[in-house]
């Protein structure tokens, strides 16, 4: 029975158990003790945590660094392609009223008149500069923002601001929309290397009149419209620079500007404008502007007999036509033979060649000014970088087979001459 009832009891512990300390080394006072490798070391504990402020610091001002480089290289490069976009553009002289800005009532607006055509702006424009590209002739005006203003830098490209420019056109073009054609495609050409595009042309209307309108944007920005005036063509281009804000307020205010254009006098070119000549003996005929036949004018010069005509403006040849002395009827033999050419007095080495009988505009190399014979060849003297070459009178020519004669057309790059060589033709 005991056993039986201790053996349900539960072994219970000394209340004042015994306990064996472990045994010491020796030399247990000299002994370094081992720590867990992933403790921390005295030096760790001691330590003052890293700033991290300094660094910061500096990484900011090196990314506003880096920005404002980024900008200013975009705003160089953008003043380049707008100079580029219209090279035409001369930029007038610092207006002294810089607290003068653009009146959107439109009540104290000015109105600038062309032969035309008409359209009013703020009196904040500076006033219309006589501008001449190529064929195209008219006047640019400029108003520049505020920053450029505050900068001083209103001589130089424009880089805020707004430039109207308007430019007639009598003798390159058949239409606007030829015009519109030949420059939306070498404005699509010259943005494929770069970062910038050109929108597709539009038909839209200016003033009542039907206008083809397209824009270029990205590297450099610029409104074009290309409108029609009966004999010639106006070409109105909006340039534009500075920053986002206030690029919409001067699209705003070009808006405005486009929308006050007006056409008057769009009739053709009187015919007694124009006079015929007819050259029976080598049997050809052109029309030329009457004025030549002014024989008091101290400007004009011509000279008309049946082996040379000749037609010199105020300070260079606008064309010549003359038979040349020789048995040989094919251009390209002909010119072969030659060693210096007989009007520039310059080797025949200074003269680019090239066959074909389509004549093409210098302005509009979409344009056909003539189709001539098979056979007649094209020299081209003014793209030469020879030193030997460059040296005044740069010209053009063309030899040309007919009726087993050689006839030497000589003409200047001037829109004059590409006028007179459209009427061209060989009456037999």
């Amino acid at each position: 029975m005991n056993e039986q009832i201790n053996s349900n009891i539960p072994n219970t512990p000394n209340e004042n158990p015994i306990i064996t300390p472990p045994p010491v080394a020796e030399n247990a006072q000299n002994q370094v003790p081992v720590l867990p490798a992933d403790s921390p070391t005295p030096a760790d504990i001691n330590a003052k945590p890293k700033s991290k402020k300094k660094t910061v610091f500096i990484a900011a001002v090196i990314l506003v660094l880096t920005l404002i480089a980024a900008v200013i290289a975009y705003k160089q490069l953008q003043n380049i392609y707008i100079r580029k976009l219209d090279p035409g553009m001369i930029l007038p002289s610092a207006s002294p009223t810089p607290e003068a800005t653009a009146d959107d009532t439109m009540a104290n607006w000015e109105t600038y008149t062309g032969p035309g055509y008409s359209f009013k702006h703020p009196p904040v424009f500076e006033s219309p500069v006589e501008t001449e590209e190529g064929g195209w002739t008219g006047a640019s005006m400029v108003m520049f923002g505020e920053t450029q203003k505050a900068s001083g830098r209103t001589q130089t490209e424009l880089f805020d601001g707004l430039v109207i420019r308007t430019l007639i056109n009598t003798s390159e073009y058949t239409s606007a929309k030829d015009a519109a054609d030949a420059y939306h495609q070498a404005d699509d050409n010259s943005t494929r290397t770069i970062s910038s595009s050109v929108s597709e042309i539009q038909e839209i209307t200016v003033g009542g009149k039907t206008a083809y309108y397209y824009e270029v944007h990205g590297f450099g920005d610029a409104r074009m419209y290309f409108i029609d005036l009966g004999s010639s063509v106006l070409r109105a281009t909006i340039l534009y620079a500075g920053a986002e804000e206030d690029v919409k307020n001067f699209l705003s205010l070009a808006d405005k500007i486009i929308s006050t254009f007006e056409f008057t006098n769009t009739t053709t070119t009187p015919a007694g404008q124009q006079s015929t000549y007819t050259n029976t003996k080598y049997t050809y005929s052109f029309e030329y502007p009457t004025e030549y036949d002014d024989i008091n004018s101290n400007c004009t010069v011509a000279t008309f007999s049946d082996d040379l005509v000749s037609l010199h403006g105020c300070d260079s040849l606008v064309i010549q036509i003359k038979a040349i002395d020789t048995l040989e009827v094919n251009p390209d033999d002909w010119w072969n033979e030659q060693k210096v050419e007989s009007y520039t007095n310059k080797p025949t080495s200074c003269f680019a060649k090239s066959s074909g009988v389509k004549l093409h505009s210098l302005y509009n190399p979409l344009k056909t000014i003539a189709t001539l014979p098979a056979g007649t060849i094209l020299l081209d003297n003014v793209s030469s970088t020879n030193p030997e070459c460059t040296e005044p009178p740069q010209v053009n020519m063309i030899i040309v087979p007919h009726n087993n004669k050689l006839l030497q057309i000589t003409y200047d790059y001037a829109s004059l001459s590409e006028q007179i060589l459209s009427t061209f033709k060989f009456t037999k």
